[in-house]
């Protein structure tokens, strides 16, 4: 069994490196209709890095070791697959592209002379820039940023009708996940909430209106549990294809329609839900960063430790 033995303020701080993409996001995400900036600014951001590596997705710049862009390429064009099978149907014109500095420092130094940002949050490690089809991060930022910062500009073109609340709550839910590579394909087990995001609703996790959350009203951190919720009742992929053909059946809502429920009937599931995870909150505290094994063997062995703390 693997031993967890940082302490929770020091968990706190690397799951922020999952979750502050979002924060950033808004620095980006234009209100007004998207316009692509011209080739020559692309072409002058693009000079600044000495590796450029084009995949099936995406076009990478860094300049870190290219066997080391080799590989976050390779993983990266898999989660977009992965995405594909286990999200919705991906609309998207690619390239995306991708700025990765070697550590935090040089990301908020680039970030400040080369993008205009000035306000950063406590913890930063990455951005989405709608206008640049891009996001900026550093090598060491973790696949829980990847993916958090990445589901933005494919939610906004895959899924026009996507609820308020889900906008930043489908991002959040993909921060936290185990998987391996087998086949030439990710497989990765979904549904596990960032012990930070637990640790924000202190005091009142067990509370959470689901209908409040709903209108958007919430957090993020409270939407990307309505997320796992529809996740943990089987009903993840039936709820993003409902959002996709924006169809409700004659429901209110996108996750009554998925569950076949109405709010009053889905309510004593969602208590069960938030008791739940308000008794395993202590071991939640204790779940280690998204990971991806190398093999299937240690990911197995892995799981039936964090299956343990929650399941």
């Amino acid at each position: 069994m693997p031993k967890i033995t940082k302490t929770v303020h020091i968990i706190r701080k690397a799951i922020l490196l999952s979750v502050l993409a979002a924060s950033v996001y808004v620095y980006f995400h234009p209100d007004t209709v998207f316009v692509p900036v011209a080739a020559s600014q692309r072409k002058k951001l693009d000079g600044l890095f000495l590796h450029h590596l084009t995949t099936k997705y995406f076009v990478f710049h860094s300049n870190i070791p290219r066997e080391k862009l080799d590989d976050f390429g390779r993983t990266s064009d898999l989660f977009i697959d992965l995405f594909n099978r286990d999200f919705f149907r991906i609309d998207y014109k690619f390239p995306l592209h991708a700025y990765i500095l070697p550590d935090v420092p040089e990301l908020k130094k680039f970030m400040q002379e080369k993008m205009g940002v000035q306000t950063f949050p406590e913890i930063f490690a990455g951005a989405y820039h709608a206008l640049y089809r891009a996001f900026f991060t550093h090598r060491n930022a973790g696949w829980g940023t990847f993916t958090h910062e990445i589901l933005h500009p494919l939610v906004d073109s895959s899924l026009p009708a996507v609820p308020s609340w889900a906008v930043e709550g489908i991002p959040a839910f993909a921060e936290r996940f185990y998987g391996y590579e087998k086949d030439g394909e990710l497989r990765v087990q979904w549904g596990y909430p960032s012990p930070w995001r637990i640790q924000e609703l202190e005091g009142r996790l067990a509370r959470l209106n689901l209908e409040e959350i709903l209108s958007g009203s919430g957090s993020v951190s409270e939407a990307s549990l309505v997320c796992i919720f529809i996740y943990k009742q089987g009903k993840w992929k039936s709820f993003l294809d409902l959002v996709q053909k924006n169809e409700k059946n004659g429901y209110p809502t996108f996750l009554e329609a998925a569950l076949g429920m109405t709010l009053g009937e889905v309510e004593p599931r969602w208590r069960e839900f938030l008791n739940d995870l308000e008794r395993k909150k202590p071991d939640l505290y204790r779940l280690p960063t998204t990971k991806i094994f190398p093999t299937e063997g240690e990911y197995n062995e892995f799981m039936t430790y964090v299956n343990g703390i929650f399941s």
